[in-house]
C-alpha cells in the first residue's frame, strides 16, 4: 500500500524522516541518516527491492495507492489443518506427535481420540471420576479459591503467577543482568534486589502498604519477601507476581525458613 497524506500538516506537525533528518542535522550525520534521498526516494528504493516491479509499475502503484497480492494456487499452498480429517485422507499436516501406536485405526488416519473423532465429550475422562476433570469442559472453582471457606478467610488474596515479560522460565534472571534494573521486573530495597508483587491499591490500603514496602507472601506451603507494587490494575482480592525467578535464597535452613530470592513456586507448589 502506497501511504499517501490524508490531510495536510496540522500546524507545525511533521513526519517522522523529516523530525529525525533535522536531529540528524544538528549532529552532523544527516548524510548519513538520509543518504541525500527524500520521502518518496525511500519509498522507491523499497518497492524496487521488492518484488512488485514484476507485478506493476511504480506510476501504476502510486497511482492506484495499492497492489493486492494473488493468492498462491492450489497445488502449491500450505496444507489447512483439518481438511484431511474432513475429507477421510491421511493426515498431510506436520505430526511431531502423537506415535503410531496412539492412532485408533491406522497410522496417520482418524483423531487420537478414543472414537477417532472430534469429541466434545471426552470418551478417555469417562472412564474414571475426576471432580476437577470433568468429561465436558466448564468452569470448575478452585479448592483454593473464594469458594474454600476457612481457607480462604485465612488467606483472602489470590495470587496469579503468569509467565515473566523480561525473563524466559528461569533463564536471564539474575545473574547481575541489566534485567535487574527493571523496576517491574526487580526492585532495589536496602542493597537486595527483590521480587515485586503487585496488588490492589485499596487491598494494600487496608494493609497499610506502601510502594516498595517488603512484604511477605505466604501460605501454609512457603513464604516469599517480595517488594509490594500497589496498582489499580487488579482487581480486589488478587495479588499478581511473576513464576520463574532463578534465585532461591533461603534466609535461613533450606525448606524450612522464608525464601528473599522471589520464588514464588514455594507457595504455589
Amino acid at each position: 500500500m502506497f501511504q499517501a497524506p490524508a490531510i495536510k500538516p496540522v500546524g507545525e506537525s511533521k513526519s517522522d524522516f523529516w523530525i529525525f533528518n533535522e536531529i540528524s542535522k544538528k549532529l552532523g550525520l544527516s548524510n548519513y541518516f538520509s543518504e541525500g534521498i527524500n520521502e518518496i526516494d525511500w519509498v522507491k528504493r523499497q518497492f524496487d527491492a521488492s518484488d512488485l516491479p514484476t507485478q506493476i509499475t511504480w506510476k501504476k502503484f502510486i497511482k492506484k495507492g495499492y497492489f493486492v497480492v494473488p493468492t498462491e494456487k492450489e497445488e502449491f499452498r500450505a496444507p489447512v489443518s483439518f481438511r484431511w480429517f474432513w475429507e477421510g485422507r491421511k493426515k498431510d499436516v506436520p505430526e511431531p506427535q502423537p506415535l503410531p501406536s496412539d492412532y485408533t485405526e491406522e497410522y496417520l488416519k482418524g483423531l487420537q481420540t478414543q472414537s477417532g473423532k472430534l469429541e466434545f465429550e471426552c470418551n478417555s475422562l469417562k472412564r474414571f471420576v475426576d471432580p476437577e476433570r470433568p468429561p465436558i469442559v466448564k468452569y470448575v472453582p478452585a479448592w483454593e479459591g473464594p469458594h474454600s471457606g476457612e481457607m480462604f478467610e485465612k488467606f483472602p488474596l489470590q495470587m496469579l503467577t503468569p509467565h515473566s515479560k523480561y525473563s524466559f522460565h528461569t533463564q536471564g534472571d539474575g545473574k547481575d543482568s541489566f534485567l535487574l534494573n527493571i523496576p517491574d521486573h526487580r526492585v532495589l530495597v536496602d542493597g537486595w534486589y527483590y521480587w515485586v508483587m503487585r496488588l490492589n491499591a485499596e487491598d494494600a490500603a487496608e494493609r497499610g502498604i506502601k510502594k516498595n514496602d517488603l512484604v511477605k507472601v505466604y501460605n501454609d506451603r512457603g513464604c516469599v519477601i517480595c517488594a509490594a507494587l500497589p496498582t489499580a490494575r487488579l482487581p480486589r482480592g488478587v495479588c499478581h507476581g511473576y513464576e520463574s525467578s532463578a534465585m532461591y535464597e533461603p534466609m535461613g535452613e533450606p525448606g524450612k525458613s522464608v525464601d528473599r530470592g522471589g520464588c514464588l513456586n514455594l507457595a504455589d507448589s
